[in-house]
C-alpha cells in the first residue's frame, strides 16, 4: 500500500464502522491528516549515528550540566561540584581538621566540629546532658 492510500484509508470514523457492520450503506471513510510528517516524506533526512567526537561532547555536557524545568521550559544549568560523588560542603565537613577550617575562615563548621568532639569526649549525646541517672548510689559515700 503506497503512502497516499495509507493516509486516506488508515482510519475510519467509529460511526462508519458501525454502519458497515449493521448492513447499512457503507460510507466512504474521510481522509485524515497525517500527524507524522516523516512517514511518507521522500525528502526527509535519514537519522544518523553520532560520531565519536559528538559522543564525547555529549558525555562532557551531561557531566557538566543538568537539565531542570523553569516555568515549564527546560533549562541547562551547571551541576554543583562534587568530590567522589559527595557535594563539596559535605566532603569538607567529613574530612577537614580544625586548623584547615580556621585558615579558611569556616567558623560555623569549626564550631560544629568542636561540639562533636566534646560529645565524643564526654560520651554525652546532644539530647541528654543530665548525668545524674548514670551515677551509682554506692559511690555517694566516697569523699573523692
Amino acid at each position: 500500500m503506497n503512502c497516499q492510500r495509507l493516509k486516506q484509508w488508515s482510519r475510519r470514523r467509529p460511526i462508519d464502522k458501525i454502519e458497515g457492520l449493521m448492513g447499512g450503506t457503507p460510507v466512504k471513510p474521510v481522509p485524515i491528516k497525517n500527524t507524522r510528517k516523516d512517514i511518507c516524506n521522500p525528502m526527509a533526512k535519514p537519522k544518523r549515528k553520532l560520531t565519536a567526537a559528538e559522543k564525547r561532547e555529549k558525555k562532557r555536557r551531561r557531566r557538566e550540566y543538568k537539565t531542570i524545568f523553569i516555568n515549564g521550559k527546560q533549562k541547562r544549568v551547571k551541576r554543583e561540584p562534587t568530590v567522589d560523588g559527595i557535594p563539596v560542603d559535605e566532603f569538607i565537613r567529613q574530612n577537614a581538621d580544625p586548623i584547615w577550617l580556621l585558615q579558611n575562615e569556616m567558623y560555623e563548621e569549626l564550631y560544629q566540629w568542636e561540639l562533636e568532639q566534646k560529645a565524643e569526649w564526654n560520651d554525652v549525646t546532644p539530647d541528654s546532658t543530665d548525668d545524674s541517672h548514670n551515677s551509682d548510689p554506692s559511690d555517694d559515700d566516697l569523699p573523692f
